[in-house]
């Protein structure tokens, strides 16, 4: 069954059954050019995905949630908002799904073993850029996958993770390098989880 569609920069729109990616390629399978196709990750505009496999991670109420503040007050995350109340943007790119956490949260879901991976577009939202500098961990079952140092420097990322079989999701924003919380506004835009087949 399809997974959903490929959305690219001359405005193709490319029915995928399997999609793999890492920081310059997409890999994916598709039921009218054949299986193993790559295209370059700046060729993709938008990964639309079948719904029924999909779920917003801004749609899932999490098990824990622990908001900390250094010296200032705690400031708690908001879904399919920006801290600062206005839409989610990164690189100019305005989101109406996802999540923004501060400096420090820790938000765990249980997933009961039900989803097969996590994909975001992850940075710095643009109302508080050039500052801010922030660490972003995954973990999966209490183990951490994925670690990304942030800044407001840099560019958004696309994030994908492997879920198969995990029981607990969780995602900790840290203090960055500058081991300061203010502009430390990390957006999770689109995201989601996919249903295990």
């Amino acid at each position: 069954a399809p997974m959903g569609v490929l959305l690219t920069t001359d405005g193709s729109r490319l029915t995928f059954t399997t999609i793999a990616m890492n920081d310059t390629t997409v890999t994916f399978d598709s039921p009218t050019f054949g299986a193993g196709l790559e295209l370059p990750r700046d060729k993709i505009v938008a990964i639309e995905l079948t719904p029924s496999k999909l779920v917003h991670l801004s749609d899932l109420t999490p098990s824990e949630a622990t908001v900390e503040g250094l010296l200032l007050d705690a400031i708690d995350y908001r879904t399919d908002r920006s801290l600062d109340g206005g839409p989610i943007t990164l690189d100019r790119v305005a989101y109406d799904k996802g999540l923004a956490l501060h400096s420090r949260t820790v938000l765990t879901w249980d997933l009961g073993g039900e989803y097969e991976a996590f994909v975001a577009v992850v940075g710095i939202d643009d109302a508080v850029r050039p500052g801010g500098s922030a660490t972003l961990e995954v973990l999966c079952d209490g183990d951490v996958i994925q670690t990304l140092n942030l800044t407001g420097q840099d560019d958004a990322q696309m994030v994908r993770c492997n879920l198969t079989d995990v029981e607990t999701f969780t995602i900790r924003v840290d203090y960055g390098l500058d081991v300061l919380e203010s502009g430390d506004h990390v957006d999770l835009a689109m995201a989601r989880l996919i249903r295990s087949p």
